[in-house]
């Protein structure tokens, strides 16, 4: 399998990524996110945001992996992937990196 940030590279590079906040809050908004990202290095106020506004709409949020240096946009801090394909890739692929306590 890919790793991690090769999969995100992948999704930016076939504009399947909508990048930072205001078109984050878009796709996730307007239901089409199915996965999204936030650095662990966003603000208080902006992981706030985020973690309510995927619970409200039902997109998965994940947040302990910092993205910004494999998409090539370092003060990016928020992210959302737009196609099922990629998202369900890339979850795989961060639970295989970041296990889950369950």
């Amino acid at each position: 399998m890919a790793s991690l940030d090769t999969l995100l590279g992948f999704c930016v590079k076939s504009g399947k990524l909508a990048l930072g906040a205001e078109a984050c809050r878009k796709a996730v908004s307007g239901g089409k996110a199915s996965l999204a990202l936030l650095s662990p290095t966003a603000s208080a106020n902006t992981r706030k945001e985020f973690e309510a506004l995927c619970a409200r709409s039902g997109v998965p949020l994940l947040t302990e992996h910092d993205f910004s240096g494999a998409i090539g946009r370092p003060a990016c801090k928020t992210a959302a992937v737009v196609e099922q394909g990629f998202a369900k890739t890339i979850q795989t692929a961060y639970d295989s990196v970041y296990p889950r306590n369950i």
